[in-house]
């Protein structure tokens, strides 16, 4: 009889004897699951773990709770990654429908030494309840928060907590966790507290809510506008009568016949234009005010009419720059460069002209030459932010060097201007250059998110390293897991992973990465396994030393422990 057998043998009758003697849980204690560990422990070191396990998993078939069983099993598939196992969890519920929170508490733990673990954390959470255990139980809320995407009332226990003790940065964080878990569920009932909540602490973090609000919309358009129309309150009250008008017109998107909306825009848009000399004639035209024509229809109309003024700049294909100096009824005197006191009617009007802001860059090629010519750091900024407005927030490498080298510097400095240029596009985040459209610069003078900024950074960035850091933050500093971005950069360490005939450093950093966010309950198209890395790695020593810290070389050492016969002969 070989050694392996006779193991097995004396383990069946370990089982045998718990079946026969009826051990109840009661009589369990720590020392018994030590004395197991023991025994899987030595399984793994002679190299029949897996038949163990296979032979606990039989024992059930007759024996459902059998506790060695189970936890043998269990443990078996933790130390192999089998992350669909249930065995250990079944030990778990047996102690806890007896109350045995000790041996709960301390199975759970046992489970977390294999990594975060939602089932054990929710464990340890009713273990610390019931012990009304206030400072163990907010650690496990902060565990839970980062692994378990579903749960809202966990972020909101925590930021209600933290808004409590007047941490309200932190506090906030939570609360914005909360919300987007709430609109993932489909709770309106809560999503519109948490809003409410985050309009009195928050108003002015437009972005936020923007980030939000069509995804509330996807699951009720009608609450997603009376949420927003909290939001232009505000704005209104605060006498940002622009951003009032921008909220309201997306309420009209999601809420077309919105009566009241609709009386708000007019209400801002006549304060925005009080001044404006042609304002109710305008506002009769385009019968903005009127709920029986289509809202957009008449904005539109009503933005082609309000854009023309006395003295606003207006610029014709032929007649070039002119300004509006005179309207009476349905006429214009415009004085043209080339043509003064040229009369035109409105239709003509609104179908010839464009009307110039006044920091134009034609305009200000007018006014301010000489600040153009200025080559200094900030004066090139301006430039590019002045050029770039001017076209709609971007412009071709072609736009640029036409505005510039048509009546600013001269075609022979142009390269020199350009060099300079090109470092404060790169250096600056307000500019950008399309992925897409070589040569094409835009204007973002809005912050990026965390999330789009972190995947800007990742695109730009070559070193896999590099990308590994930036990855890691993401992960660290946001719960978005569904975001296109974070799925492609997902992608790319999958793609190293899974390429089994080059296992280097990079496919056991991406594969424990990886690892790392399927536990996270985040899918992952792993398709190597840690057996495929531990029996395939070609150079033991060079993959050792090519690991960036110390903490990464432990779980490779690890790794190789439960997956490799020879493991302490590879790894010397």
């Amino acid at each position: 009889m070989s050694t392996t057998t006779k193991v097995i043998e004396e383990i069946k009758d370990l089982l045998n004897e718990e079946k026969w003697t009826r051990q109840t849980i009661d009589n369990y204690t720590k020392k018994d699951f030590v004395k197991l560990d023991d025994i899987i422990e030595k399984s793994f070191a002679e190299n029949y773990a897996e038949e163990l396990r296979e032979e606990c998993i039989n024992h059930l078939k007759s024996s459902s709770r059998s506790i060695i069983a189970l936890y043998i099993a269990g443990i078996i598939s933790l130390e192999e990654d089998l992350v669909d196992d249930t065995y250990i969890y079944q030990v778990i519920q047996l102690f806890q429908n007896n109350d045995k929170y000790a041996l709960v508490e301390f199975l759970a733990e046992k489970v977390l030494e294999y990594g975060e673990n939602k089932i054990a954390l929710e464990v340890l959470k009713d273990c610390y309840e019931y012990e009304e255990n206030e400072e163990e139980l907010v650690k496990i809320w902060e565990r839970l928060v980062r692994i378990d995407h579903q749960n809202g009332e966990i972020p909101k226990l925590l930021a209600e907590k933290n808004e409590n003790e007047g941490n309200l940065d932190i506090s906030i964080h939570y609360y914005k966790t909360a919300i987007r878990r709430y609109i993932k569920n489909g709770n309106l009932a809560q999503t519109e507290n948490l809003w409410r909540k985050l309009v009195d602490m928050i108003p002015d973090d437009i972005d936020f809510f923007y980030s939000i609000e069509k995804d509330i919309a996807k699951k009720s358009p009608e609450k997603a506008s009376e949420l927003l129309t909290l939001l232009s309150d505000y704005y209104t009250n605060k006498n940002n009568i622009d951003r009032a008008i921008e909220i309201l017109k997306k309420i009209m998107v999601y809420t077309n016949q919105n009566k009241e909306a609709r009386n708000k825009i007019v209400e801002c848009l006549s304060i925005k234009y009080k001044n404006h000399s042609q304002l109710d004639k305008y506002i009769k035209i385009s019968k903005i005010n009127q709920t029986w024509k289509n809202f957009q229809d008449a904005l539109d109309e009503f933005q082609k009419h309000i854009a023309f003024d006395v003295g606003n700049i207006v610029f014709h294909k032929s007649w070039k720059i002119g300004r509006i100096v005179k309207i009476e009824e349905e006429n214009f005197t415009i004085d043209f460069e080339t043509k003064k006191n040229h009369t035109m009617t409105l239709q003509m009007a609104l179908k010839s002209l464009e009307v110039l802001p006044e920091d134009h860059i034609w305009i200000v090629k007018r006014q301010e030459r000489d600040k153009l010519r200025d080559d200094s750091e900030e004066a090139i900024k301006f430039v590019l932010q002045t050029i770039l407005k001017s076209f709609n927030n971007q412009a071709s490498l072609k736009d640029i060097k036409r505005e510039m080298t048509e009546g600013v510097i001269p075609v022979k400095d142009w390269n020199k201007w350009w060099a300079k240029a090109k470092k404060i596009i790169k250096k600056e985040p307000i500019f950008g250059s399309s992925y897409e459209t070589k040569d094409h610069y835009f204007l973002d003078e809005k912050l990026l998110s965390f999330e789009d900024e972190t995947y800007t950074k990742f695109s730009i960035i070559k070193s896999f390293q590099d990308k590994l850091e930036v990855m890691e933050d993401y992960i660290k500093h946001s719960e978005d897991y569904n975001n296109e971005n974070f799925i492609k950069m997902v992608q790319y360490f999958a793609d190293i992973a899974n390429d089994k005939d080059h296992i280097t450093e990079k496919t056991v950093q991406s594969y424990l990465l990886l690892r790392k966010i399927k536990k996270m309950h985040v899918p992952v198209d792993l398709k190597i396994s840690p057996i495929d890395i531990a029996t395939n790695i070609s150079n033991y020593s060079r993959v050792f030393e090519d690991l960036p810290d110390t903490e990464t070389k432990k779980e490779l050492i690890e790794l190789l422990r439960r997956n490799h016969p020879n493991w302490q002969k590879n790894c010397n």
